[in-house]
């Protein structure tokens, strides 16, 4: 459970400069606030009622201590199809959960992670939790959709510790994920598309048929904004 929030002390520029400055969840939504439920309400840009808007802590499960900001272009720019690289370097700290991805411009297949998302890069800012990268496509809101499309690539340095360049190569048939120049997987739909395998990865049925309408590559068919 993530909390991006729209507050110009978390997201700013200054000069030429954008700052990107985490809070602490209890400065923004009261204190011990990450030990009772959490509901953002009409806040929520993920399904309203569902575990993306709703969150309640249990035992050592608390709420993420830590509110950050989300940037977006969907104002200013989308496409389909082509190649998209970026050169940056991964924010380290405890609960810091840096990720960069392409999103739908429009839901055409239904809302949230059923019209899919393309990760260009994931790794987590916690330097005791793990050191690997994960990009791909993400097809819904299971454990198994989430992760029937990544790839990850495994460093004996931490991600956070250097600029990387990450790469996108996104074709009608296919998703090819790099860094600095080196691909760690492809995602290829099997044959008849991702539909076919709904209930492998958990994906309600109706879904399912909504992606048989579109390409074999549906739901990462649509046109995305960064």
């Amino acid at each position: 459970f993530v909390i991006y929030d729209d507050d110009s002390k978390v997201l700013y520029t200054e000069g030429e400069a954008l700052h990107i400055r985490p809070q602490l969840t209890e400065d923004v939504y009261g204190r011990d606030s990450i030990n009772r439920e959490l509901d953002l309400n009409t806040r929520c840009t993920g399904l309203l009622q569902s575990p993306e808007c709703i969150q309640t802590p249990k035992g050592w499960h608390i709420l993420s201590p830590v509110t950050s900001a989300q940037i977006s272009t969907v104002e200013s720019f989308s496409f389909v199809y082509g190649a998209i690289e970026v050169k940056a370097k991964l924010p380290k700290g405890d609960w810091l959960y840096p990720e960069i991805s392409l999103v739908p411009k429009s839901e055409a297949y239904g809302p949230g992670y059923e019209s899919g998302r393309i990760r260009i890069a994931l790794a987590y800012g916690n330097q005791e939790l793990d050191n690997d990268l994960y990009a791909g496509g993400v097809l819904g809101h299971s454990d198994a959709a989430r992760n029937y499309g990544l790839k990850k690539i495994f460093s004996y340095t931490h991600w956070t510790d250097a600029y990387h360049v990450y790469r996108i190569e996104w074709k009608p048939d296919s998703i090819v994920v790099k860094v600095d120049g080196v691909v760690f997987g492809t995602v290829y739909p099997p044959a008849g598309g991702f539909a076919i395998d709904h209930n492998i990865i958990q994906v309600d049925p109706a879904v399912a048929d909504r992606w048989r309408k579109g390409t074999v590559l549906a739901p990462f068919d649509q046109e995305v904004k960064d």
